[in-house]
């Protein structure tokens, strides 16, 4: 994963930086979302170790896995209209039934997280009260500032404001749960899950800026193939496949070590 990803970053760093070319932008556009395939396909392999749906571990690697595998999905729908029909960036086509579905996944699988690290207990804390209420608050507000204050709601058709209104809202969840999922196991079985949890919260902000680049630079009619939005997604693919992999050394060491039983439940 990590060779797959460098060599995306460098695909992209080429073709936009060192030597600008349309064709190569268009071919990094059309392939980059492998990254999530793979991804999601180790993300499930790993579940097995942690038992599937029958662990709060195993659920969230099968969520998020899920997410990354939708993430796909809407890659590849996107590229077999423009390779089928010639029509470019689409948006919104069938392809967007797979991203809007992944955010529901990924709200699952960080609260699937949350929840084995004892989310109820933590919520329980001021401070991650806090995080948990102010968190999706700030988000949206960052969200219209740079991004929805000059999108003109009357002039573009419902699908497409329903659309670019539910990611905002719905990223503001999964970033303000995955932060509280950070916060919880920090110091859960010894800070054991910190890395892979940090990687996913990595992954999803990563995913909030792709996400809404890519909806500015469209209504904005800014958007080509191979853009920032691009490399955006490239990080977040990655970071969450990343993330999923380390729960394979996460449960290798969790059995390597000493700890009581209700620890090893989730």
């Amino acid at each position: 994963m990590i060779v797959l990803s460098i060599f995306y970053i460098g695909f992209w760093s080429i073709v936009n930086v060192f030597y600008p070319n349309d064709l190569w932008q268009g071919y990094f556009s059309d392939s980059y979302g492998i990254i999530a395939l793979f991804g999601g396909v180790l993300g499930l392999l790993v579940a097995r170790t942690w038992g599937y749906f029958r662990s709060h571990i195993g659920t969230s690697l099968m969520m998020l896995s899920f997410g990354l595998l939708c993430q796909f999905l809407g890659q590849l729908s996107y590229s077999i209209l423009f390779y089928a029909y010639g029509i470019e960036n689409a948006y919104p086509s069938f392809g967007e039934v797979f991203f809007v579905l992944s955010v529901p996944l990924y709200i699952i699988g960080t609260y699937s997280i949350a929840k084995a690290a004892g989310f109820h207990v933590s919520l329980e804390r001021v401070r991650n009260r806090a995080v948990a209420f102010v968190t999706p608050i700030l988000v949206l507000l960052f969200s219209y500032v740079f991004f929805l204050r000059t999108y003109d709601f009357s002039s573009n058709p419902v699908l497409n404001t329903i659309i670019e209104i539910y990611y905002p809202v719905g990223q503001s969840f999964f970033l303000s749960v995955s932060l509280v999922a950070f916060i919880t196991t920090r110091k859960y079985l010894g800070g054991i899950m910190k890395r892979p949890v940090l990687l996913i919260l990595l992954a999803l902000v990563f995913q909030y800026f792709a996400d809404s680049m890519f909806i500015y630079e469209t209504t904005h009619e800014m958007w080509q193939a191979g853009s920032l939005s691009a490399l955006m997604f490239v990080f977040s693919y990655s970071l969450m496949a990343l993330a999923l992999v380390n729960f394979q050394t996460l449960a290798t060491a969790i059995k390597s070590r000493p700890v009581a039983n209700n620890d090893t439940r989730n």
